[in-house]
């Protein structure tokens, strides 16, 4: 019985969640980058005083959070949000090239949840008739150099024994990544064919049920967590 209810769950789905895909960590095959690559980006990124862990970074945080309170515009406060992200995914990166896979999760977590306030804002800044599209330009390259960060930062990763739900939080950021390119698209249509990442994991309209996990997997264990990465 409790394997018809675990098949019946991916049967529900696939028929109501058509544009939902599921990943294991390995199907997504990540454009590489080269040292040059990953350099440039990080020099175009603001610059990260004090990485996750140290003393100091807390006080760093409340000072963003004071600055984002004074930006009087949805669309400023998307401006800033974006910047803010870019440098979660630099403290990503900066910290799982140290090895500290326990604090680079938490930036690509924190990364997340700042695209996802990012995407809201913007479409209010849209809503509210405010010049979005002269922003455009500038989020599309800072992006561009977000999709570099996630294939360093997938490079190093791959060295390393998952732990922390760094594969789950990495999937979430990722998955925030794309609605918002997806978001800035449906302004300025064909802006995401500028992203490699996108083109290698576009999704098929049903998941595919040899990348599905086995229900005598699912059931003899409570802590499998199938990828989900919706466009």
């Amino acid at each position: 019985m409790r394997i018809f209810s675990v098949c019946l769950i991916f049967l529900l789905l696939s028929l109501f969640s058509p544009l939902s895909v599921v990943y294991t960590h390995s199907s997504i095959d990540f454009p590489q980058v080269s040292d040059g690559q990953i350099n440039e980006a990080i020099a175009k990124t603001v610059p990260v005083r004090f990485l996750p862990g140290n003393p100091m970074h807390f006080a760093i945080s409340l000072k963003e959070s004071f600055n984002r309170f004074f930006r009087p515009s949805s669309l400023q406060k998307a401006q800033f949000d974006l910047v803010t992200s870019g440098k979660r995914l630099k403290e990503a990166y900066l910290l799982i090239k140290k090895g500290d896979v326990k604090n680079s999760s938490k930036s690509l977590n924190e990364y997340a949840k700042r695209m996802r306030i990012f995407e809201r804002q913007i479409k209010k800044a849209r809503s509210q008739n405010q010049d979005v599209a002269s922003f455009i330009g500038k989020a599309s390259d800072d992006l561009k150099i977000h999709e570099i960060l996630f294939s360093a930062i997938w490079q190093e990763f791959a060295l390393k024994e998952d732990a922390y739900n760094y594969d789950i939080n990495f999937s979430a950021a990722l998955d925030a990544f794309g609605e918002v390119v997806k978001a800035l698209d449906e302004i300025k249509p064909g802006l995401s064919d500028r992203y490699n990442i996108l083109k290698k994991i576009s999704p098929s309209p049903f998941p595919s049920p040899s990348i599905l996990p086995s229900p005598s997997v699912v059931e003899s264990t409570g802590s499998v967590k199938p990828r989900r990465i919706i466009y």
